[in-house]
């Protein structure tokens, strides 16, 4: 009695740590560890209503005479809950859906969207620049006026050529200087006046900028700074769906653990009910005592709050599973993958060293970290370009009402154009991009750091799925033997209630010893498959959705 009793209390105290670190934690995505779906590991058959060792033999039930009724063929609650249904659901199903509506999936997928869009904004600023411009400028009246009030004069000859000295004209009595045909030279005062200047201004103007220096010395470390950065996003966004996969896979082992085992708590509290009954009975026969009634009836009250929380439980899981595949709404779903057929072993899985170096080589997340260490590799070298001078080439082109290039100014359009190159050297730009160069160089020392932090983190999460993998395998050889005692157990409390050496409370026990190592090796294969699965995951070699498994 007082082992029953110790059992009692655990199972008691293990359902109320299960139901607090649900409460703890409602929006969390799968149910966990250790709730209710653990509780029915721990519990033992309620105790029974031994009779008096020093009963009569006339009070007490005496052999049975004649033969014994046929005991039905035992059908296991647990394989019965857990058989698949057609169009039940799967852990593949729960993973697809995860994956397809995963709103930390679209976020790593929009980051990739980001980069593809950084990458092509870094290539449009090296496109030859080209401005097109149109003014117009209205002018206040002005008088250009160069009159010099007399005080000076110009000398002009009327013909091209050597002047020289001869008669004057009309006057041949007279020498004076001459031009060339023998027209003297006249001197007419200083004077340069435009009556009428233009007071609107139309232009038209093109420009064309091209970075001579940056196709050379920028250009290529850019663009493969972008690819680095998109690549590096890629493989953020691929490891956040593999994360997804496994979670999602997870969260639906647990909904199975937790059916199982509230089925388990369902068949324990009837067969205690059934228990109480008798000893009811043995009470008012004299062959039980009150303490035995009162006993089973607590324990009866223990098992009935279980079960309601173990049902409580399924449903949080059920709707944890319909949050992770986001569903519109909570709905009862059904078991639709066989747990019962053996799974091909994993390959190549005992070698740890081996593993860990795998993991490092396969895991997106070290390779999103070694892209992004490429990309700032080559943004440094692209912001070193900036300790030299630059060289750009340029050239436009004028349409113009009046245009300055033309003397004197008239309101007309005329056309001009110019075209050349100019090198560059800013010192203010030269020391930026020294301070640009230094953060840059710090920023890759951090990304170093944490890269070898998720190394040793992924060296950390190897070594633990594989330990856990291999307790679980060694634990199954044990389960299975057990799994096997309990049937035999069975077998022999048949035989003998058939020759009437065993009573319906030695049947019960028999049964309840099944079912407990059913759920056991449930368990134990649940186990195994998550093992599995998260070993998988930390080596890398988790496939995604949709690609061929096994």
């Amino acid at each position: 009695m007082n082992r029953s009793r110790g059992l009692l209390i655990l199972l008691a105290s293990a359902t109320s740590v299960a139901t607090s670190s649900v409460s703890a934690s409602p929006a969390s995505a799968a149910p966990p560890t250790g709730g209710p779906a653990q509780v029915a590991l721990a519990v033992s058959p309620p105790p029974s209503a031994e009779p008096p060792a020093a009963a009569p033999p006339s009070d007490g039930p005496g052999p049975v005479e004649g033969p014994a009724p046929e005991v039905a063929e035992f059908d296991d609650p647990i394989v019965a809950a857990l058989q698949p249904v057609s169009g039940g659901l799967t852990s593949k199903d729960v993973a697809e859906r995860s994956v397809a509506r995963s709103p930390m999936l679209a976020a790593k997928q929009a980051e990739v969207e980001a980069a593809e869009a950084q990458l092509d904004q870094t290539l449009y600023q090296f496109i030859p620049r080209v401005e097109a411009s149109a003014s117009y400028v209205r002018l206040s009246q002005a008088q250009l006026n160069f009159d010099t009030g007399g005080e000076g004069f110009i000398v002009g000859a009327q013909n091209e050529g050597i002047l020289g000295y001869g008669p004057c004209g009309d006057i041949p009595l007279l020498n004076c200087v001459v031009d060339q045909e023998g027209e003297p030279v006249a001197a007419v005062p200083l004077e340069f006046d435009i009556e009428d200047p233009p007071l609107n201004g139309i232009t038209l103007q093109a420009q064309l900028g091209v970075p001579i220096s940056d196709y050379i010395a920028r250009l290529p470390t850019a663009k493969k700074a972008g690819k680095a950065q998109i690549r590096a996003a890629e493989y953020a966004a691929k490891a956040e769906e593999l994360t997804t996969q496994k979670d999602a896979r997870l969260a639906y082992y647990d909904w199975v653990r937790a059916v199982a085992s509230k089925v388990a708590l369902q068949e324990s509290l009837e067969r205690t009910e059934a228990r109480l009954l008798d000893a009811e009975a043995g009470f008012e026969a004299g062959v039980a005592s009150k303490a035995d009634v009162m006993r089973l009836d607590a324990a009866v009250a223990t098992l009935t709050a279980a079960t309601i929380r173990a049902e409580n439980f399924q449903i949080l899981a059920e709707q944890a599973l319909a949050i992770q595949m986001g569903d519109d709404k909570f709905e009862r779903y059904q078991i639709g993958e066989d747990l019962f057929t053996a799974k091909a072993p994993l390959a190549d899985v005992d070698d740890l060293p081996t593993m860990i170096q795998e993991s490092e080589d396969q895991r997106y997340e070290m390779r999103a970290f070694a892209a992004s260490t490429e990309s700032l590799d080559y943004a440094i070298k692209t912001t070193r370009a900036g300790y030299y001078p630059r060289l750009d080439g340029f050239a436009e082109a004028t349409y113009a009402n009046p245009n300055q290039r033309f003397f004197p100014l008239e309101p007309v359009f005329n056309g001009s154009w110019s075209a050349g190159v100019s090198l560059t050297f800013v010192m203010n730009e030269a020391i930026n991009a020294s301070a640009k160069v230094k953060e840059l160089e710090a920023n890759q020392r951090g990304l170093d750091a944490q890269r070898e932090a998720l190394r040793r983190g992924l060296a950390i999460e190897v070594a633990s799925a594989h330990a856990e993998r291999q307790s679980v395998l060694a634990e199954l050889e044990y389960i299975e033997r057990a799994n096997e005692s309990a049937a035999e157990g069975y077998r022999v409390a048949v035989d003998l209630y058939q020759v009437g050496d065993a009573t319906t409370t030695d049947i019960l026990d028999a049964e309840y010893e099944r079912v407990d190592a059913t759920l056991r090796n449930i368990n134990a294969k649940i186990d195994l498959i998550i093992a599995d699965i998260k070993l998988m995951y930390a080596i890398g070699r988790l496939e995604p959705v949709g690609a061929s498994e096994g």
